[in-house]
């Protein structure tokens, strides 16, 4: 169970840096400079508080750790995390049907 997510985990991560590798540059050859967000910026935050409330700013944030997801570190490291809590699920279970 742990080998198979870590080996999982492995491909996710090797998939998703060659995929990401070919999305940075442009067709002329320059690099996209995707630091500077609009939604990055104060004033956006103010209106997005006064117009929707702290909650509009929770949802935004919360939208923001969701696209961190989908680049190929975070969500190898999801992977091999929930895959050692499995495995830890199977030995303690093991564990106790070898004691009953």
């Amino acid at each position: 169970m742990l080998l198979l997510g870590i080996v999982g985990a492995c491909v996710v991560y090797a998939i998703g840096q060659n995929h990401s590798a070919g999305q940075n540059a442009n067709g002329d050859g320059t690099w996209q400079d995707g630091s500077l967000q609009p939604y990055d910026s104060k004033s956006f935050s103010h209106d997005v508080q006064m117009y929707n409330g702290t909650m509009g700013i929770l949802v935004m944030k919360w939208w923001d750790m969701c696209d961190a997801l989908k680049r190929p570190g975070p969500m190898a490291v999801l992977i091999g995390a929930a895959s050692a809590v499995a495995a830890c699920g199977c030995f303690m279970a093991a564990r106790r049907n070898n004691e009953a």
